[in-house]
């Protein structure tokens, strides 16, 4: 899943998240599983060796150590936590290590359901809770921390500009205690 967090006079800030690069198999509730920044090692083979070229293509990003991610299973938090909705600088930038999207079941559908995901959507309801969002603020904690709900504030509308136009652009910078 990717947010666009809109800044006022400045680039986006854009956040992805996702369950695992091994997908969900058959199941097609998109809200059966939560999502996090931080993403398990893959399980099969062929995604495994993926995984190491793309461990290895992160030394060949420009910058130093502090310029790119630590991994390829973290997608870090610092740039987004280092700007404010008003686009202020932040001095002392307090990001967390990891995000979790903590899907609301009422919102989902059932598994087999074969319908456009964009039809699904369309049926939630406005006011709907779709996540409760979590964070942990160090790697070495188990403890996590409720800091917000993603609720709908208006009904879903599919669009040409959003399925062939808007980008997500990755961050770079790595998580930084």
């Amino acid at each position: 899943m990717g947010l666009k967090i809109l800044i006022d006079g400045q680039q986006s800030q854009n956040l992805q998240v996702m369950w695992s690069v091994d997908g969900q198999g058959t199941n097609k509730n998109f809200f059966h599983h939560t999502f996090s920044n931080v993403i398990p090692p893959a399980q099969s083979f062929a995604l495994k060796i993926l995984s190491k070229a793309f461990d290895g293509a992160i030394w060949l990003l420009p910058g130093n150590t502090q310029d790119r991610p630590e991994s390829n299973h973290n997608l870090p938090l610092y740039e987004q936590a280092s700007v404010t909705s008003d686009g202020q600088r932040v001095q002392n930038v307090r990001a967390p290590y990891q995000v979790n999207f903590i899907p609301n079941p009422a919102a989902g559908w059932d598994p087999a359901n074969s319908r456009d995901l964009r039809v699904n959507l369309n049926a939630i309801p406005q006011g709907t809770v779709l996540y409760t969002v979590t964070a942990k603020r160090m790697s070495t904690t188990s403890e996590e921390q409720v800091i917000g709900q993603l609720v709908t504030t208006s009904p879903f509308v599919a669009s040409e500009y959003e399925d062939g136009k808007l980008f997500f652009q990755h961050a770079a910078k790595r998580w930084r205690a």
